[in-house]
């Protein structure tokens, strides 16, 4: 089971996702649990999920996961690595108080790497502007941070981030390619716009009321609940606490290249030809062991 796979998917996996990218993918929300029996899944896996749930919830997703599993079968998640972010600023720090000149860049990076996607109130907040300025003078710095994700940014050159779709026009755009999907007449086709329409609705007639900045803050709260920003980080030891607390054992930390899973390297999902798709990640493992085993 490949949970919140986005566009990562592959058809001998149960690929889920709220928002599915193609017909190898299920839509399903992680508030609704996982949609197995108990014990009918070998492997779990989710790569940069947990981290956009309050902790909470995050547990409780890893629970759903133990549920799920047979026995012996191992969870595989993959998140932002705090430890790793932590020690990154600490290095471009001390760089810039030797005089690098390089440094700044760096420094100013990883702090948009640690922070960005906890407090930004737009979508791509300042990593996008960043990436897209058409000028990114530690190219290969950012890149060897964050892999793909920066190459494909940077190679789109520059562009205006107010050009770049808001978390409410984004939705908007999935919904109504998902009406669009799974319509059959015009009248399935307008009700999916009219939700969506409905929502920008709202918006106005709060914002008559609340005044512009009352407005403003609705729209954020939209943005902050849509999925992009990360509610939590974590390191390795509060996640092998984490995968603990939800019933599995045998946490190890691993590299993107090695799992316990068998023939995990050949479906793609964190080394894409030969390359690390997310080389700022922990990645880590666990099994479910039955207290008989």
């Amino acid at each position: 089971m490949n949970i919140g796979c986005g566009t990562v998917c592959h058809p001998d996996w149960i690929n889920l996702d709220i928002h599915p990218s193609g017909s190898h993918v299920r839509r399903w929300d992680a508030k609704e649990g996982l949609p197995c029996g108990d014990g009918e899944v070998d492997v779990c896996y989710a790569s940069h999920v947990i981290e956009h749930l309050h902790p909470a919830d995050a547990e409780g997703l890893l629970r759903q996961c133990h549920r799920v599993l047979k026995n012996q079968g191992i969870v595989r998640i993959v998140v932002p690595d705090l430890e790793g972010l932590v020690r990154e600023y600490v290095s471009a720090l001390a760089r810039v108080d030797r005089g690098d000149s390089q440094a700044f860049a760096d420094h100013e990076w990883i702090i948009m790497e640690l922070l960005d996607q906890m407090v930004r109130t737009r979508s791509g907040g300042e990593m996008l502007r960043y990436l897209m300025s058409g000028a990114v003078p530690n190219e290969t710095y950012v890149k060897s941070r964050i892999g793909t994700d920066a190459e494909d940014m940077i190679t789109r050159g520059p562009a205006s981030t107010e050009s770049h779709p808001s978390a409410i026009q984004r939705r908007v755009g999935r919904r109504l390619r998902d009406a669009v999907s799974r319509s059959k007449n015009l009248r399935s086709l307008l009700t999916g716009f009219a939700k969506y329409a409905g929502e920008e609705l709202s918006i106005l007639l709060c914002g008559s009321v609340l005044g512009k900045q009352g407005r403003e803050a609705i729209r954020e709260a939209l943005f902050r609940t849509s999925g992009e920003c990360h509610r939590w980080m974590y390191d390795r030891v509060s996640l092998q606490r984490l995968l603990e607390r939800s019933g599995f054992s045998k946490v190890r930390v691993c590299t993107a290249v090695e799992s316990q899973i068998e023939g995990f390297g050949s479906y793609g999902f964190d080394v894409v030809k030969g390359r690390i798709r997310k080389p700022d990640s922990l990645y880590m493992e666990a099994v479910k062991q039955s207290s008989s085993a």
